[in-house]
């Protein structure tokens, strides 16, 4: 699809498609691909609280529990952030998760630690980095999501230095034709097979 402009909705359609295509043996082998080179990033950069989505598995998306696993094991100085669900305020609280951590499962089938008054929700402007959830990207670093706009609204009350950084099974496209205002831009997105800097 490279050299193509396309619209948002179309690319959801396009892009979920296709990752329903992927069997669970090869979204298990991209993402440990997509682990591997995230490595390389925490190598040249000094990153300590980073966020990190959990994966919607009937979305067939990346399996993030493997990069998680592999930071718990490897990188015991590094805290990692989940978020949870405000419904009331349609928004995203940010809390640590850790290897023993409760969880439950959202009414959109994401799952998510358990909160509750002794729970500590982290100010986003202490976060460093970010592994941003989406469907398709383009060569400007623009990015495609569920359409709720959730992770846009996040990243606008972080850090300006914050390192943001897609994963996806596919190739960027050329140019999402319907980028809005409050778009925000990735600095990086990591495939199987490479990294992509913006």
């Amino acid at each position: 699809m490279n050299n193509q402009n396309y619209t948002k909705k179309y690319l959801r359609q396009v892009f979920q498609e296709l990752r329903n295509q992927l069997s669970e043996k090869e979204i298990n082998e991209k993402s440990q691909q997509i682990t591997a080179f995230f490595f390389e990033i925490i190598a040249t950069n000094k990153l300590s609280i980073g966020h990190i989505f959990l994966p919607i598995s009937h979305k067939k998306e990346i399996n993030t529990f493997i990069l998680l696993n592999q930071i718990w094991e490897n990188y015991p100085n590094i805290t990692t952030l989940t978020s949870v669900v405000d419904w009331g305020n349609n928004d995203l609280l940010h809390t640590e998760i850790k290897k023993n951590s409760v969880l439950t499962t959202n009414r959109w089938g994401i799952k998510e630690p358990l909160i509750d008054n002794q729970t500590t929700i982290f100010d986003t402007k202490k976060i460093d980095w970010v592994i941003v959830p989406l469907l398709a990207f383009d060569t400007k670093g623009f990015r495609v999501g569920y359409g709720k706009g959730f992770y846009d609204k996040f990243l606008a009350t972080c850090s300006p230095e914050i390192l943001k950084i897609g994963v996806n099974f596919f190739s960027p496209i050329d140019t999402i034709i319907d980028i809005d205002s409050f778009d925000i831009r990735l600095d990086c997105c990591i495939l199987p097979d490479k990294i992509v800097y913006f």
